[in-house]
């Protein structure tokens, strides 16, 4: 007999959900997702003071998935993942696995699905407490989340709720197992790469101001920007190990690249054009009057999106290794290296744009040996 939260009982949880255990329960795949949403069902019946939250079904009609998502990675303090032998390579769980381990409480559990055993899970998920689905391993992963609850049941009430709860437990793992050798109803659930990379996008966006100054130092190569250490006048900062407060290893390249094409892809605007100077040659400082200047010596047909402007930056670099280095002052900024770089690029620009005289008589050189104009 199946047994049920009533809607008040849910209503007064939502209202208290702040001073709970929050748990994400994490899937990919249509076996995975059906244990996950009876999981995130049943958990809050057995202790009440315990709050779920599983994508598929707790996002309001209406709502920016990935904005809800986000927030609610961000609240969790445990999570469940739930693990097939066809989602243990899904970005899905080694992202939300990553995020949740973060947090300074934060923890994830796997629990292994089908004849998923023990031995076939690998780094990055290995590292996590495995699980397998049964009885007693089930009736201890609910003692685990009940000893991190605020409000905890003793050992008899909690052996009696998970008693009360089991065969429903059971059986919705036995659908989820009924349905798995449907392979085609199983692509159709996974959720998309390009979801994930969504995801991704918002959360940098909310942890912008320190995320990416740590992801980009030393690493503008990266970008099809070439420096010389020993000649550049950019100042090297430390390698920031920072960053592992926020991603896992994994996850660093993925979002580096993320971060970039999100970028490229953008409209040129004062705000935009701010943000891939300071990242394109951090650490050096950057100039708004400058920039909005210029903004309003651009080609509006010629750069249109930021990508415009990086190709532009990037067919600059051997002139600009060159004369940073022989005149520093006219590289005192990210700004500088941007505008001088266009100068260099953009021959158009370079007769618009208000240069140093030292600038004017490096681009005159360069022409001279024939690669100043483009």
């Amino acid at each position: 007999m199946r047994v049920f939260c009533n809607s008040l009982t849910v209503a007064t949880w939502r209202r208290e959900g702040s001073r709970r255990l929050k748990i994400f329960v994490s899937w990919s795949g249509k076996t995975s997702k059906i244990m996950a949403e009876k999981l995130a069902e049943i958990l809050p019946c057995i202790n009440q003071s315990v709050q779920t939250f599983v994508s598929a079904h707790d996002i309001e009609s209406g709502a920016r998935w990935s904005n809800e998502l986000a927030q609610n990675l961000d609240e969790s303090s445990f999570g469940i993942l739930c693990l097939t032998k066809d989602n243990l390579d899904s970005k899905w769980l080694m992202f939300e696995a990553g995020a949740l381990t973060k947090h300074a409480e934060g923890r994830a559990c796997s629990l292994l699905l089908g004849e998923l055993s023990h031995v076939d899970v690998s780094a990055p998920l290995s590292q996590f407490q495995n699980r397998s689905f049964n009885k007693e391993e089930m009736q201890a992963l609910i003692a685990d989340i009940n000893v991190r609850a605020r409000s905890t049941l003793d050992e008899s009430q909690l052996r009696n709720m998970f008693e009360k709860f089991w065969p429903d437990i059971e059986s919705a793992y036995q659908t989820a197992l009924a349905d798995s050798d449907n392979t085609s109803d199983e692509k159709e659930v996974s959720r998309s790469d390009r979801d994930l990379l969504e995801e991704l996008i918002l959360r940098v966006r909310g942890l912008e101001a320190q995320v990416l100054p740590m992801l980009f130092e030393n690493t503008s190569s990266e970008r099809g920007y070439h420096f010389n250490s020993e000649q550049s006048p950019l100042p090297q900062p430390p390698q920031a190990n920072a960053i592992d407060a926020f991603f896992t290893t994994e996850q660093v390249p993925v979002l580096k690249r993320i971060i970039l094409d999100d970028q490229l892809r953008q409209a040129i605007t004062r705000k935009t054009l701010e943000r891939y100077t300071r990242d394109k040659f951090h650490p050096m400082p950057v100039s708004e009057t400058r920039s909005a200047k210029i903004l309003a010596d651009l080609d509006p047909k010629r750069y249109s999106k930021i990508c415009d402007i990086d190709d532009a930056v990037n067919s600059a670099s051997i002139p600009i290794a060159r004369y940073s280095q022989r005149y520093p002052k006219s590289f005192a900024s990210g700004t500088d290296f941007l505008a001088n770089s266009l100068g260099f690029a953009d021959y158009k620009f370079k007769q618009r744009h208000r240069f140093t005289r030292d600038m004017r008589e490096a681009f005159i050189e360069w022409e001279k040996v024939g690669e100043g104009r483009r």
